[in-house]
Formats: C-alpha cells, sequence, structure tokens
C-alpha cells in the first residue's frame, strides 16, 4: 500500500500583522527582506496584493478602487509604485494605480506617448534567484529541517524519504511513500520559508536507513552547490502551491 506525503497550503498576500484576515486554507505572507511589492515580478510571484487584503497600501482617501462601466475594477494605493501611473486626487490626497506596459485581459488600458498601458494590482516578490552566491548551513543527520543562505536571505526546508522516483531539477507536488520502508530509498527537498515551495529531487541512496539518516544534508549540500537543484525549488514557489 502506497500514500503520499503532501503540503496542500495556498499563499495569501496579506500581511501577517495589520492587513485584513486572510481566507479559509490561506497563510499569510509577511513582507520581509525576501519579499518585494512591484507589479512584475523578476523572480517569484508570492501573491497579489490588493486594496481589500493589503488595507495598509490603500489609498487613504476613502476611494480603494477605480471601477469602469464593465465593472472592471482595479484598486488605488497610497504610494506610487510606476511611471508612468494613474494619479487620482481626492482633497489634498494624492492616489496612485499602476501602469505596465502591453494588454491584459479584464483591465484599464490606457494609451501614452504611443505605448499601450494596462493596469495591474501589485504582486508579492520573492527574491530567490538561484544564480545569487549561496551558502551550505550544515544541518545534524537523522533529522529533516536543512537551511542555507542565499543572497541575503536565509532559506529553511525540509527533507523526506519517499518511492516517488526522479532526477535533480525535478519537482513534484507530493511525494509517494510505502508503507514498506525499506522502500523509501529516494531523497526529496522543499522550502518551507520564507515561502513554500514543491519537493525537488536531490538524490537516492542504497537503503532506507542511509536515506533517514542523510537526505537532510544531502538536501542542504544541493542547495549551497546545485543551481539547477536551486532553480527546481525557486521555479515552484508560487501561489497555490
Amino acid at each position: 500500500m502506497y500514500r503520499t506525503l503532501s503540503f496542500l497550503i495556498v499563499l495569501c498576500c496579506c500581511d501577517g500583522v495589520r492587513a485584513a484576515i486572510c481566507p479559509t486554507g490561506t497563510i499569510a505572507i509577511t513582507r520581509n527582506a525576501a519579499v518585494e511589492l512591484s507589479p512584475i515580478c523578476t523572480h517569484q510571484t508570492l501573491g497579489v496584493v490588493s486594496s481589500e487584503n493589503s488595507p495598509d497600501l490603500a489609498c487613504s482617501a476613502g476611494a480603494t478602487v477605480i471601477r469602469t462601466s464593465q465593472d472592471t475594477a482595479t484598486s488605488l494605493y497610497r504610494e506610487q509604485y510606476t511611471t508612468p501611473s494613474i494619479h487620482i486626487k481626492l482633497g489634498d490626497t494624492e492616489c496612485f494605480a499602476n501602469l505596465v506596459a502591453g494588454t491584459a485581459t479584464d483591465t484599464i488600458h490606457i494609451k501614452h506617448n504611443n505605448t499601450t498601458y494596462h493596469t495591474s494590482e501589485l504582486k508579492l516578490c520573492g527574491v530567490l534567484d538561484p544564480d545569487a552566491t549561496t551558502t551550505k548551513i550544515t544541518p545534524s543527520i537523522n533529522t529533516i529541517n536543512w537551511s542555507g543562505q542565499t543572497g541575503n536571505t536565509t532559506v529553511n526546508g525540509i527533507s523526506h524519504c519517499g518511492i516517488s522516483t526522479g532526477s535533480v531539477g525535478d519537482s513534484i507536488f507530493a511525494v509517494e511513500l510505502s508503507d514498506t520502508a525499506t522502500e523509501n530509498l529516494y531523497c526529496w527537498c522543499r522550502i518551507m520559508s520564507p515561502a513554500v515551495s514543491q519537493w525537488a529531487y536531490a538524490t537516492t541512496f542504497a537503503t532506507s536507513t542511509n536515506c533517514d539518516t542523510n537526505c537532510v544534508t544531502n538536501c542542504a549540500t544541493k542547495f549551497a552547490d546545485n543551481a539547477t537543484f536551486r532553480t527546481a525549488l525557486f521555479a515552484t514557489i508560487s501561489m497555490g502551491n
């Protein structure tokens, strides 16, 4: 009999302290050094920020969205994040809507200096770059928790052995496990903070005992030394993983 090990975590774009309470089944993402606000993410998109789920970023003049006659709405923010952007002044308060070059569905379009722009919500962007300098934090054997320092960010993860096979660079949503412990030879790793990734394949061990003992160390080593492995982890950090 086989079973699977998985985590169903949907990322909510709320700030863990000041923003609205996240819906049931989601978790809050706290904005920190590993998370940036931007209409376009360079690396990982962790969530979408709107005036509804992050009221601390919303226009403070009482109007929090622009709404068209077709009921298309976009958030008004208290700060300007793009140039150009839509400026709306309410009394003595000026608020802004983001503009991104190009077209999109169900949004507002504006043409400026022969360039078409569309409105866009802010995004929570992860700053984890698989090509950044990364160092190993050596874990204890016979544990599951591993860590590494990549750029200026400490990444924490977990390890697990199962019967799901793969090669370095592969990622999966769930690790399949065998109730026959000796069959669980394949080492998989995932990031748990600053955001959650899918599982990335690390290596295969000759025995399940060796896998249970050393999988965690292999996760930390692969994370520090192998850009392909880091890419498999970083690429699967996104909303809904």
